[in-house]
């Protein structure tokens, strides 16, 4: 016999919304028009996402090829500033009630910062060092 929908409790309700928004969130497609993708071949910057650029170089035959790269920190949009302003209010929390603080740098390095899992994990060991 399989549960219905009705009859699951309202406390596992509200567990299986969490983690369905949890999915939805980390899902690529969600932040996909801030992202974008480091990697994928480009010729402008337009073909980037939010937080990457268009790196353009010469082969040997003369072809112009490009890839997107993560962006420089200066200039920053009003997204990076946000990022680094929550960043650094949540730290101040996180280490005043004694805890390191690497749950909150690792999701707001994606989200707000553009950065990959990869790039993000070692960035929130160096912040819990340094707090």
């Amino acid at each position: 016999m399989t549960p219905n929908l009705l009859s699951i409790k309202n406390s596992h309700k509200k567990l299986l919304l969490l983690t369905l928004l949890l999915t939805l969130v980390h899902s690529k497609s969600f932040w996909h028009p801030f992202l974008g993708d480091a990697g994928d071949p480009c010729l402008t910057n337009d073909q980037c996402g939010k937080f990457e650029e268009c790196s353009t170089s010469k082969d040997s035959k003369g072809v112009i090829t490009g890839e997107c790269v993560h962006k420089a920190v200066f200039p920053m949009n009003g997204l990076e500033v946000g990022g680094y302003i929550s960043i650094s209010v949540l730290m101040l929390l996180c280490t005043a009630g004694g805890i390191g603080g690497g749950v909150v740098v690792t999701p707001m390095c994606i989200a707000m910062l553009g950065f990959s899992t990869k790039e993000a994990i070692p960035l929130s060991g160096f912040s819990i060092l340094c707090s």
